[in-house]
């Protein structure tokens, strides 16, 4: 043996199950015996006590790349922007933040939407892109929507998010215990709406959540969340407190 250490990092631990596969940590319990596990969630951890893979199970945050540096003012404009991030995938309700904007119109509130949705690999990110244009190209409001599945660079991403008012993630069911994601909202130090979903429940205590998923609780949520001014004061205790310098420390304690 090389007496090597390993360390794993997990965002889900749920088996995937299709039609045509099943993957499962069960398949490969002996080989996780002797790997450190990191997991995000006291869920996670129960799911593989369940498999009797816990003894070598640790409980880390997912980290955040923060910087002082990042900080931004946004200028206040007559016409508030919404916004969302990530890759353009069936669960990450985008379609339904198109749909909470033409009824916030409809109702007499004008808002902008930044659709920042990178295309994914998978087939079916290409086919929801083509939807979505088409969506946008028949929207009454199609002139306040801007639509971006480029791949851009963090700093580039960062800065553009920073000049909006709101983020939403407004994700139906998922597996994911963790969401990237929404790290780079929190980033941006604006105010992040999303729905209540175990994969922001890491994030909790720092995001505004919707009571569900329907239109009219996400428009009851936004209306009341553009009314107030948003305090960032515990905001970035909570983004210092997770960032990756400070976490590394506690990773570096477990190795």
């Amino acid at each position: 043996e090389l007496s090597i250490q390993t360390h794993l990092f997990l965002h889900s631990t749920k088996d995937v199950i299709t039609d045509v596969y099943t993957d499962s940590f069960v398949q490969i319990k002996k080989e996780l015996q002797s790997t450190k596990i990191y997991v995000h969630s006291l869920k996670d951890m129960n799911y593989l006590k369940d498999y009797d893979i816990y003894k070598n199970s640790i409980l880390f945050t997912h980290g955040f790349n923060y910087t002082t540096d990042l900080l931004k003012i946004t200028k206040k404009t007559t016409t508030p922007t919404l916004a969302t991030f990530g890759f353009l995938l069936p669960q990450k309700g985008v379609f339904r933040l198109v749909d909470v904007a033409e009824e916030l119109h409809a109702q007499g509130i004008k808002v902008n939407l930044l659709l920042l949705t990178s295309i994914h690999p998978a087939s079916v990110s290409n086919q929801l892109k083509i939807q979505l244009e088409d969506k946008i190209k028949k929207s009454k409001i199609s002139s306040y929507i801007t639509f971006n599945t480029d791949f851009l660079d963090e700093d580039v991403i960062l800065e553009k998010l920073s000049d909006v008012d709101k983020i939403l993630y407004l994700y139906d069911t998922t597996q994911e215990s963790s969401s990237a994601a929404v790290r780079m909202g929190l980033l941006a130090q604006k105010e992040v709406i999303t729905t209540p979903l175990v994969i922001f429940d890491d994030v909790k205590s720092i995001v505004t959540q919707t009571k569900d998923n329907t239109i009219h609780e996400i428009i009851k949520t936004i209306k009341t969340s553009l009314k107030d001014d948003y305090d960032t004061k515990n905001h970035k205790s909570f983004l210092i407190a997770n960032s990756f310098k400070n976490i590394s420390k506690t990773f570096y304690n477990t190795i």
